[in-house]
């Protein structure tokens, strides 16, 4: 399942050296990997699994604004749309499970 498919397309990985494989190996590997588990822990102990699983979605917007922002990348109109549609619809999400809730402890007590 994890095969890595660059092996048989064309690529300029040969023209790479070593020092700048290693060192994209450790930072995506290591560095991105635990940076992401503890925003991913802290999210889902706050929010709850629901919620914080939700707020995966909201990253193809954040890699659309970094990429903007960081490296000049332009965006297309159907990026902005799409975008727009992903982050319209984690708040609906969020704050119709807010309310919700809410509403449900007015009828517990």
């Amino acid at each position: 399942m994890f095969l890595p498919f660059w092996m048989f397309l064309p690529s300029n990985l040969t023209n790479a050296s070593l020092k700048n494989i290693a060192f994209q190996a450790v930072y995506q590997g290591i560095v991105v990997n635990l940076i992401a588990l503890f925003f991913m822990s802290y999210l889902i102990r706050s929010l709850g699994a629901m919620r914080a699983s939700t707020m995966m979605a909201f990253v193809p917007v954040a890699i659309i604004l970094f990429a903007h922002l960081f490296l000049g990348e332009q965006i297309a109109l159907s990026t902005m749309i799409t975008g727009v549609l992903c982050t319209v619809g984690i708040i609906l999400y969020n704050t119709s499970k807010l309310f919700e809730k809410n509403n449900n402890k007015k009828y517990e007590s």
